[in-house]
């Protein structure tokens, strides 16, 4: 076996781990009551897995070619980071800063970059993964612009906090489970399952807004 070979099953090896730890971890931090304590614990757990997800999905997908995987690992770890830090500006902990900024360019980058390449390379199908690059590109920008006020840092409340980090952890979530299914689900139309997942937990978020709008629990 060539040591290309060898480094590339590990790191499938740490995405399926990793997956699977994310999946549970985020599983029981959407159930429990969002507030400090377990919550919290299962919550830092899945941000953590999910950086191991990415990093071993972007490294996958540069020595295989996978525009799947690379998106997912783009959209998934820049919303985990944002929804781990907007409970680290609700508390007070930390300030919005270079590295956030740094991390929006970056993702910005990798995100667009590679739907420019796949795009302008590739024949654009409604029920192929053309369709499902421009839904999340566009997700993706209605993200960006949001998080744009957190550096008016003055003029953003705790609950304006807690409302980022629910509609950034749960998404994430939602990646997860989305690459769950496509990796595991054969389908005559793929587009269905790569969208179902985000059109399914639509009313999770739709309900965790409406139920902490008015509350703030850290």
């Amino acid at each position: 076996m060539e040591m290309a070979d060898i480094i590339f099953k590990i790191f499938l090896f740490t995405h399926i781990v990793s997956g699977s730890i994310a999946l549970f971890t985020g599983s029981v931090a959407l159930i429990l009551k969002k507030k400090r304590g377990l919550h919290s614990k299962f919550g830092f757990i899945f941000h953590f897995a999910m950086i191991a997800i990415a990093i071993s999905a972007f490294v996958m997908a540069i020595m295989h070619t996978n525009y799947f995987l690379f998106v997912i690992g783009v959209f998934s770890l820049y919303l985990s980071f944002a929804g781990y830090r907007s409970i680290k500006f609700m508390g007070g902990f930390v300030k919005p800063s270079i590295i956030d900024k740094l991390i929006m360019i970056l993702s910005t980058f990798l995100l667009f970059g590679v739907s420019y390449q796949y795009l302008s390379t590739s024949v654009f199908k409604p029920t192929g993964f053309s369709t499902v690059l421009i839904f999340f590109d566009i997700v993706f920008v209605v993200i960006l612009l949001k998080d744009l006020e957190i550096f008016k840092i003055n003029e953003l409340s705790k609950n304006d906090f807690l409302m980022r980090h629910i509609t950034r952890m749960v998404p994430a979530y939602i990646a997860t489970v989305t690459a769950f299914l496509v990796v595991n689900v054969n389908y005559q139309y793929p587009v269905v399952i790569w969208l179902a997942p985000t059109f399914l937990f639509l009313p999770v978020i739709i309900y965790n807004i409406r139920k902490y709008r008015k509350k703030v629990v850290l």
